[in-house]
């Protein structure tokens, strides 16, 4: 029962997702999620929220090896869309030591942006824009994939394509 309060206890709360990282839960939350426990669905959302806690969570979390398992997580139907804000709030905090990293997991990117559609579609591609602007080595490797250009080609066919973008970032 104490991963489900520590869910509750950081849901909303940065500092307390801070300080669950500085006490050292993380290593506790990759084992459940690994060893697919009962438990993985709340250590999940957990190390997911803590990706936007803080930059010493965000350390935490990298030191702990979670951004590999944020590129795994592309790949499981429920927790891609949270994978990939997470991996996106690290990037943009630390391109640099992140770039190899995010760019082994472009075909799990171009895959997860290849099979969403509507609302959830628009989020990825919000996502897509950040790590874009923020990486030419990962922009060059969406560029060059053959499946996402056509998929981008083809929502440029929809009304929403022509949303404009935030650029005063």
């Amino acid at each position: 029962q104490a991963v489900p309060i520590l869910f509750y206890l950081c849901l909303v709360n940065k500092k307390r997702q801070e300080k669950a990282a500085r006490v050292g839960v993380v290593p506790h939350m990759r084992r459940y999620i690994e060893e697919k426990s009962h438990l993985q669905h709340f250590a999940t959302q957990i190390l997911c929220d803590m990706a936007h806690a803080s930059h010493l969570a965000r350390r935490i979390l990298r030191e702990e090896g979670i951004l590999e398992l944020y590129v795994r997580l592309l790949q499981k139907a429920n927790w891609d869309h949270s994978a990939l804000d997470a991996i996106t709030t690290c990037f943009a905090n630390d391109q640099v030591g992140l770039e190899p990293l995010v760019v082994s997991g472009v075909p799990a990117i171009i895959e997860l942006f290849c099979t969403a559609h509507a609302r959830k579609g628009q989020v990825i591609l919000a996502n897509l824009v950040q790590l874009a602007e923020a990486s030419a080595k990962l922009s060059t490797a969406l560029g060059d994939s053959d499946l996402f250009m056509s998929e981008l080609v083809e929502r440029l066919r929809h009304a929403n394509a022509f949303q404009k973008p935030n650029l005063d970032r």
